[in-house]
This record gives structure tokens, sequence and C-alpha cells, in this order.
């Protein structure tokens, strides 16, 4: 992966980038990939010397497919990126629903001690 599109301004910290692949060549047909770069990056310099935090997703976005002599066909991969979704919104209710249910006992533990 080559070449870093911008996409539009960006807070302090945080970046967005699409990240174009270079075209291979699989047999008679050639394929391209373009993913979304994004995430944020934090950086210190002190007395000791330099410091830096970052974190950072590549997302799938787009698949290019063609065949030699026809036109290049775009294939989108949201669904990809719709199931990651899901499954972080069932890890997020599943740990609220967790904690719903760890906060009863802790109360009653509490009673029961006299607390």
């Amino acid at each position: 992966m080559t070449n870093f599109a911008n996409r539009g301004v960006e807070p302090k910290g945080h970046f967005h980038r699409l990240l174009v692949g270079q075209p291979q060549r699989v047999g008679d047909q050639t394929v391209q990939a373009v993913a979304q770069l994004s995430g944020w990056r934090r950086g210190r310099q002190g007395k000791s010397g330099e410091g830096v935090l970052a974190f950072f997703r590549a997302s799938p976005v787009v698949f290019f497919l063609s065949e030699e002599g026809q036109e290049r066909v775009a294939i989108p991969l949201t669904g990809a990126r719709m199931c990651e979704q899901r499954r972080l919104a069932f890890l997020f209710f599943l740990a609220v629903g967790l904690i719903g249910l760890l906060i009863p006992f802790a109360v009653q533990a509490r009673m029961r001690k006299g607390g």
C-alpha cells in the first residue's frame, strides 16, 4: 500500500487516510484493494526524551477487479464494516448487562456486612 490520500481537515492528533494498494496481476485479472486507516496519535518531548502513544485501525473499503479489455468493477466491502460494528455493539451491551447483573449482588453483599 503506497498512496496516502488525505480525507479533509483533521482534529489535532486524529487522522483518516485512504490506503490505495498497488494493482496486482493475477492470471488475466488485475485486483486492487483500498482501505481506510484511522486513529490518533499523541507525542510528548520531555527531559529524558520523546514519548509517543498511538492507535490505528485499518478497515477495508472497496476492492477493484478488472479483466483484460473490460472496465474496472468496484466491489464495496461495507458488509465487513457492518459486521465489525455489530460485534462491537453486541460486546458493549453484553458488558453493560453483566455490570447491571453484578451491581445488585455487590449491594446485597455490602448490606450483609452491615456497610
